[in-house]
């Protein structure tokens, strides 16, 4: 292999790319494209090695695999650790089976950045409040797309720039020369900060007789280490069990002049036929698009997708109270709050039944605001639990691993194939979320409003959200403590104590603090006084060496 010099222009093209990566601008192949394959991919093709570029991602993939960014959770930074380590393999200061070792901590130590960008997005949250109260909507646009990418500039093309410029060696220099306090203290806030996501997803849930759901769930995978598909299963069997007492419950009560689901959909495609709607097909396909090319965008902490929610809306709603400035004043501020779930799985169906809700009110139909914010915290939540489990849990890690043999021979085809496998996927589960939602009908959704199934639907899939919402704060949420003690000569860890009662329960309170925290409401500052909490806790912590790795030794007689 010829090694080469990094000029400054190949050094702003990969910094350039990796702000790219970070935008997450494009919803349908996001995960596709800022991936270990995707970064060794453009890499090849800026450094002019496609073949060692393919084969180091190879090497770096299996180490990622089952990164999953469920409830909002911050993973590891795959796409930086892959571009400095094509970078410091091609310039011969790494060979590709270091470039294995080295890609952790680079990917640990980017990681903090999301971390800060998410604390700090959530004042983006605060300026878009203010613009959706004075009615203005290309305000909230503007803060949940241009403002983030160009904070993200200085956030991250300049940072990785500066970093390949001023010697492919430095970020290696960079982590060796790191202290062991500070590296514990940055892997400890690392493992506690998705707390914050799965508290945030339980309170959106509500409903705490609901809680033993999500506590069942949660020490079950502990006990288990059952997950994905398996895990899915589980909670649809609960949700059944869950459904059939419900009915039994409410046999008794009376049937007359109720609809049927089944009805109600024949119903709605004769309706279809004659219904006049203020938004077409086509108005409700570009509020699904704007919202897959918005929704990672302007993440933080406190709302999370709220703000590419509510930018997405924008010009539909614009349209349906063009005559009430009011109600459009009103219709921002609801929808710009704290919202999260999948992209295809939960964000199509529930934008565009949102937006159905909408012109049904803007038609003078009785639909409070109420119902409309209570169907959108209703059903994120378990569609969400389902999408990530399908998509990001299932499909994407088996079709990484599908291409690793592909990279290893040095063939960029592994992107490509990677790329057009996962845009067919989501694009066709848009599509089709997207038609089975309209076809519904805007009367047949009142009907169902009025016949009371959504609030047996909310229940039933507040079941399932808790379940699968248990299973993945027990994969995702990772706390221990390394602290040792030492009797009569023997070590013994107070880690190892803990899962001899009971394993998981530091994530456990974790995770019940900060719902605890959190139910009082997860609007403005109070969400970002938890961020700020979890992130210095975790700092301090991690430095005392109480939790994270490497900690304190006690002796005892």
């Amino acid at each position: 292999m010829e090694y080469i010099t990094l000029s400054l222009l190949q050094c702003i093209l990969l910094g350039g790319w990796y702000w790219c990566s970070t935008t997450h601008s494009i919803g349908i192949i996001q995960d596709a494209y800022f991936g270990v394959m995707g970064a060794g991919f453009v890499s090849g093709l800026i450094l002019g090695d496609m073949p060692t570029c393919m084969i180091t991602a190879a090497a770096i993939q299996p180490l990622f695999l089952a990164f999953v960014g469920a409830g909002g959770t911050v993973v590891w930074d795959e796409a930086a650790a892959t571009i400095i380590c094509c970078v410091m393999v091609k310039t011969g200061g790494l060979n590709v089976e270091q470039a294995a070792v080295v890609a952790l901590p680079i990917s640990i130590l980017f990681a903090q950045l999301q971390v800060l960008k998410r604390v700090l997005f959530g004042y983006l949250g605060d300026a878009a409040d203010r613009f959706a109260q004075k009615g203005n909507g290309k305000g909230v646009v503007f803060c949940a797309t241009w403002a983030t990418l160009i904070a993200k500039f200085f956030m991250f093309w300049i940072p990785m720039s500066l970093i390949l410029y001023l010697g492919t060696d430095f970020a290696n220099t960079l982590v060796s020369a790191m202290p062991e306090w500070l590296s514990n203290a940055l892997t400890a806030t690392g493992g506690l900060m998705p707390v914050m996501g799965f508290g945030m997803m339980l309170v959106v849930l509500g409903h705490t007789n609901m809680l033993p759901f999500f506590i069942g769930s949660f020490f079950l995978c502990q006990y288990t280490g059952i997950s994905g598909v398996p895990l899915m299963l589980i909670a649809s069997f609960c949700t059944f069990i869950y459904l059939l007492i419900v009915q039994a419950g409410g046999a008794k009560q009376s049937t007359e002049n109720q609809v049927t689901l089944r009805e109600l959909w024949k119903q709605a495609g004769e309706e279809m036929k004659h219904e006049e709607r203020v938004l077409t097909y086509k108005d409700y396909l570009k509020t699904v698009w704007r919202f897959n090319m918005f929704v990672e965008m302007s993440n933080s902490f406190a709302r999370l997708q709220g703000l590419a929610f509510g930018a997405a809306l924008v010009p539909a709603l614009k349209k349906l109270y063009k005559n009430d400035p009011e109600e459009y004043k009103k219709a921002l501020q609801r929808h710009v709050m704290f919202y999260v779930s999948e992209p295809h799985w939960g964000g199509v169906p529930i934008v565009t039944t949102t937006l159905m809700m909408e012109e049904q009110r803007s038609m003078g139909e009785p639909i409070t605001e109420d119902a409309i914010v209570g169907f959108k915290s209703g059903v994120m939540g378990p569609l969400a639990g389902i999408g990530d489990t399908i998509n990001w849990s299932t499909i994407k890690p088996l079709v990484n691993a599908a291409m690793i043999p592909i990279a290893a021979a040095g063939s960029g085809m592994a992107e490509i194939l990677f790329i057009l496998i996962i845009g067919a996927v989501t694009t066709t589960e848009i599509f089709v979320f997207l038609k089975l939602t309209y076809n519904m009908g805007q009367k047949a959704i009142l009907a169902i409003l009025r016949g009371g199934y959504v609030q047996k639907a909310i229940s039933v899939m507040t079941v399932l959200g808790m379940v699968m919402i248990g299973g993945m704060t027990a994969t995702y949420v990772s706390i221990s403590t390394p602290i040792t003690y030492l009797v009569d000569g023997e070590t013994a860890t107070i880690q190892g104590l803990l899962d001899s009662i009971l394993p998981g329960i530091l994530p456990f309170i974790a995770v019940i603090c900060t719902y605890l925290y959190l139910r009082r409401g997860i609007k403005g500052n109070r969400s970002m006084r938890m961020a700020l909490i979890l992130s210095v806790t975790g700092l301090l912590l991690g430095i005392i060496g109480i939790i994270g790795t490497g900690g304190l030794v006690f002796t005892g007689a």
